[in-house]
């Protein structure tokens, strides 16, 4: 998602190259991007755990693949957000 963030913003005329993904949500936000830095962090934790589970974990697997569930309306609306600014 960071790459889209960064390619959506550089397609609007910013220097994304430099900016960190905190300054990236930031400038989002003030382009009318619905986006929470505390949602995307979250997210991004979720993301780090899936990435360095283990398969005989089945267990906290399934646990968050439970959360990218709740979280899929975060993200329709997010990417809805996107589309109708560009």
């Amino acid at each position: 998602m960071g790459s889209v963030f960064k390619r959506f913003l550089i397609s609007k005329g910013e220097n994304a190259d430099a900016m960190t993904m905190l300054d990236m949500i930031n400038c989002l936000e003030k382009i009318g991007i619905e986006i929470n830095s505390g949602e995307w962090f979250e997210l991004r934790e979720i993301r780090n755990i899936i990435a360095h589970e283990y398969e005989d974990e089945s267990g906290k697997i399934a646990e968050v693949i439970n959360k990218i569930n709740e979280k899929m309306p975060y993200f329709k609306k997010l990417f809805d957000s996107l589309n109708s600014l560009k």
